[in-house]
């Protein structure tokens, strides 16, 4: 935004024949003496004399001279279930176990299967914010598979949903809909086709630890005749991740306060129809010991399982007598988030005619963002600010931050505030040229 400093106060340059292109007189123009005078407040981020540094994580200038969201970067937030052993890795509760839903299929190693196969699974499960960690876009999912059973299988139905937990809780009632705060995002609907793989791969250093208990792997229970029943054999051999489909909807994650625990709840919701073969994956299920079924008292119920959906949003349940549903188990997950959200945000500028000052509404170029980018504008009058610029007077006149302008009219002071935000997918960056805001004298 283009000023001056005059005797110690912020003015804004006249810019009306040059930017309005009315009013101003000059050239026998013919506007009467009492007619007010178009000016205007003109940002083309040529320097950061009017940026808000501490607001500002957008690149403001630079080297292109616009104002451009920041860079997209990635990470993955890896949420091992062996941590969720109450006392660490080695206290020796609970187990690992062999999930066999949602991605069920022909080959269910339960006799009878409950539900039948054909109905295939919704399962969700439960995710802290302290596991997902930091704001970002959820951009893609990878399940934990048991040992090497990533096979080869189609899966003609899926769905995937994502939301947050109602009751800001890990717990998790038995009804599939009740648990969300609103309406869940459909992030996939579609076809699933897991590709044979002879290995998906060891993260080196994860799990931390190789198995899970004071017990050793795989001799955690005896099978038929004193036999180990070897349980967790193998649940550890491959520590890599599945991916599941390429999400089509991103989920905007918002952990909101970190200082307040379970303050969020990420819940991840699968839909599963019968495919050509079983896909199992790997997870942890609160026993006190492994094999013992006596579930750890006070563990919170963190899955839910119902029969497939089809096209009910919240299917009854369908279970035989003992299936616990829900049940305080987790399961081994990885979720990439890309940072994507970006804010540029001005300092206070004084309106040309004071308190009489009407804002017209802003040109902002370009006026639409190439590959999917989204720029949202907000902003702030004030009557009265401090020497920085920054800091207003709550005591005198002011707004929040408003997306129209127009409320701020008859302020002495706005600021704006663009908040940009890059497709999470192409990574197209979201950009400003210049902002151009007209005023006019509501009282000439």
């Amino acid at each position: 935004m283009r000023t001056i400093q005059r005797s110690g106060i912020l003015v804004v340059a006249a810019l009306a024949a040059l930017l309005v292109g009315c009013g101003g007189g000059g050239g026998g123009g013919g506007t009467d003496p009492g007619d007010p005078v178009d000016q205007a407040l003109f940002e083309d981020f040529l320097d950061t004399a009017n940026q808000d540094v501490l607001a500002t994580n957008a690149d403001w200038g630079g080297e292109s001279s616009i104002l451009k969201s920041g860079p997209t970067t990635s990470r993955n937030a890896y949420a091992y279930c062996y941590p969720e052993t109450d006392n660490g890795v080695n206290s020796g509760r609970g187990q690992y176990v062999e999930f066999t839903t949602p991605l069920t299929g022909v080959d269910l190693a339960v006799s009878p299967p409950t539900p039948p196969v054909a109905q295939g699974r919704r399962v969700q499960w439960s995710f802290s914010d302290t596991l997902i960690g930091d704001a970002g876009t959820i951009t893609a999912v990878a399940w934990g598979p048991v040992e090497n059973t990533t096979v080869a299988a189609i899966y003609p139905n899926v769905r995937l949903r994502m939301g947050y937990q109602a009751a800001g809780s890990t717990s998790l009632g038995s009804s599939i809909s009740g648990n969300y705060a609103g309406t869940p995002v459909l992030v996939y609907d579609g076809t699933y086709q897991v590709q044979a793989t002879a290995n998906v791969g060891n993260t080196a250093g994860e799990p931390e630890t190789a198995h899970v208990g004071s017990y050793p792997q795989g001799t955690g229970c005896t099978g038929a005749a004193g036999a180990p029943g070897g349980h967790n054999a193998g649940l550890f051999a491959y520590t890599g991740w599945y991916g599941w489909p390429a999400l089509t909807t991103p989920f905007e994650w918002d952990p909101g306060d970190p200082l307040v625990a379970g303050d969020s709840t990420l819940l991840f919701d699968a839909s599963v129809g019968v495919g050509d073969f079983t896909q199992r994956m790997r997870g942890w299920f609160a026993v006190t010991y492994p094999c013992s079924g006596i579930l750890i008292a006070g563990r919170p119920e963190t899955r839910v399982v119902s029969t497939y959906e089809g096209d009910a949003p919240d299917p009854a349940d369908n279970f035989v007598a003992g299936v616990v549903n829900p049940e305080p188990s987790a399961v081994d997950m990885c979720f990439t988030l890309t940072q994507a959200l970006s804010v540029g945000q001005s300092l206070f500028l004084e309106g040309a005619f004071g308190d009489d000052t009407d804002y017209g509404s802003p040109t902002v170029l370009p006026e639409t963002q190439s590959g999917n980018a989204v720029v949202a504008l907000a902003f702030q009058g004030a009557d009265a600010i401090e020497a920085d610029r920054r800091t207003l007077d709550v005591t005198q006149p002011h707004t929040g931050w408003v997306s129209s302008i127009h409320a701020c009219d008859g302020m002495r002071y706005l600021r704006f505030r663009f908040t940009l935000t890059p497709d999470p997918v192409t990574l197209e960056a979201a950009r400003i040229d210049s902002i151009r805001i007209p005023m006019t004298d509501m009282n000439p």
